[in-house]
């Protein structure tokens, strides 16, 4: 009995010895050696379910490291219940798209059948919108709208204000050609006491009927010659340009006023001759309206020259004396006096 107990015990060890240690046996040689080695060989089947959780946790990592991965493989496994398509996908190398055909009926298209894009078929993609679209292949971008380059802001200045446009530069505003101003025709006439004299443009003009209640006026006129050869009671030469007058006797004043390179010829008699905003003027004056001591009274009047006869000369030539038109002024610091001078350019 004894002997039975102690060898049951021992079994009874070593069937216990495979979950952990002995719960209970009899006393003796054998039961301590029985113990560990049961309790060895049961943590040695211990390791590989920690092993085997060890690694299932590495599983575990690696799928949550790849989502792609693990939803394609949920989605082989949710697609591998139906039936296989018979559609099957290709690619044609000359237009390199690819396309479908039927197994069966030879039937080819270049889209998606709804079969596949729905997710019917085995292996077709299950009911996963991803994958349907990318078995489309070349086709998903069919809808797509196509950009020119006027949509894109490459070619266009931002003003960096949102909402903003660039303001469209008018275009300047044509000037209109100024209207040509309408030649009126060269004319002699009476209006009271005064006689016009007004637009010519050539030729030598003679002023007739004038006498000394009359008024000669001579205006807009170029490149002409006149002469008055009775008495009259006054002249004037109004904006004319290049004009040649030979006055005989004023009984009161010559005027020349806004005239350019005109010549002035006075023979016998003018009291005053006034010359007011010209340039380049030029009198010519005899010995015998020398005699008369004339007075000259010039403003705003540039290079302007005065002719008389040249005593030097048996021949009866002119010679040129300038009007000066620049000036000096001093005043006196005691008695706060002006004094002016003309310029004088000889050294």
């Amino acid at each position: 009995n004894d002997a039975d107990d102690f060898f049951g015990g021992g079994g009874g060890g070593a069937g216990a010895g495979g979950g952990g240690a002995m719960a209970q046996g009899g006393g003796g040689y054998g039961q301590q050696p029985q113990q560990q080695q049961g309790s060895f060989y049961g943590q040695q089947q211990q390791n590989p379910q920690q092993q085997g959780s060890f690694y299932g946790q590495q599983n575990q990592f690696a799928q949550q490291s790849n989502p792609m991965g693990a939803a394609a493989g949920m989605g082989a496994a949710a697609g591998g219940g139906g039936a296989e398509s018979k559609w099957k996908k290709a690619h044609d190398p000359n237009s390199n798209r690819d396309y479908w055909y039927h197994v069966d009926t030879k039937e080819t298209t270049w889209t998606m059948p709804a079969e596949l894009a729905n997710g019917g078929g085995g292996g077709g993609g299950g009911g996963n919108p991803l994958f349907a679209a990318l078995n489309k292949g070349g086709d998903i971008t069919k809808g797509l709208k196509k950009v020119t380059r006027d949509m894109t802001n490459k070619d266009k200045k931002i003003s960096g204000k949102i909402g903003s446009s660039p303001a469209k530069k008018s275009a300047p505003a044509k000037k209109a050609a100024p209207a040509k101003k309408a030649v009126k025709p060269p004319a002699t006439r009476k209006q009271g006491n005064r006689i016009w004299v007004e637009n010519y443009v050539e030729g030598v003009e003679e002023i007739k009927d004038a006498g000394l209640k009359n008024e000669v006026y001579i205006c807009n006129c170029k490149n002409t010659g006149f002469k008055i050869s009775q008495k009259v009671k006054t002249v004037i030469i109004d904006s004319c340009q290049k004009v040649q007058v030979q006055v005989n006797s004023v009984l009161t004043s010559i005027d020349m006023i806004n005239t350019k390179g005109s010549t002035l010829y006075v023979e016998k008699q003018a009291a005053t001759i006034n010359v007011d905003k010209c340039a380049s003027p030029r009198l010519v004056l005899f010995q015998e309206y020398l005699n008369t001591k004339p007075q000259i009274v010039t403003s705003m009047t540039s290079d302007m020259n005065i002719s008389v006869p040249d005593p030097k000369s048996s021949d009866g030539d002119f010679k040129d004396a300038p009007v000066p038109y620049q000036f000096i002024t001093t005043v006196d610091p005691d008695t706060k006096a002006l004094t002016t001078v003309p310029m004088s350019h000889m050294g």
